[in-house]
């Protein structure tokens, strides 16, 4: 049996409360494709994250560059309509998608999550 892994995976953005994936205007799933933590770009926010360990952070630094880590895990948002409290989400800026704070938890799980990124097996 051969068993591989995608470097990349498409999440669909659930909606926080009900779980059911977010359509847009179009029809389309609102989705992020991510990068997984077998990847050598995950291993680049790991080493950021330890290396920000060692630095004398302010809270809001730490936040801000753990933002901008979990950013780098993001290849693209895609078909993103979205309000929020604070107004509209920038669908093409990674940053504004993760300022959502509901969006950013679901990508963060998702990018450790091995299954989203295993290809389907097939018998050798």
């Amino acid at each position: 049996m051969r068993i591989v892994f995608n470097d990349t995976a498409e999440l669909q953005i659930k909606h926080p409360t009900t779980g059911k994936v977010l359509i847009n205007s179009q029809g389309n799933a609102m989705t992020a494709v991510i990068y997984g933590k077998h990847t050598p770009i995950f291993q680049d926010v790991v080493d950021g994250m330890k290396e920000n360990q060692e630095k004398d952070l302010t809270p809001e630094e730490n936040r801000n560059e753990t933002k901008r880590l979990l950013s780098t895990c993001v290849e693209e948002f895609k078909n993103i309509e979205l309000e929020t409290e604070n107004g509209a989400v920038d669908g093409a800026s990674k940053e504004s998608c993760l300022d959502v704070f509901w969006i950013k938890d679901q990508v963060n799980e998702a990018v450790v999550n091995k299954e989203l990124f295993l290809q389907p097996s097939k018998e050798s």
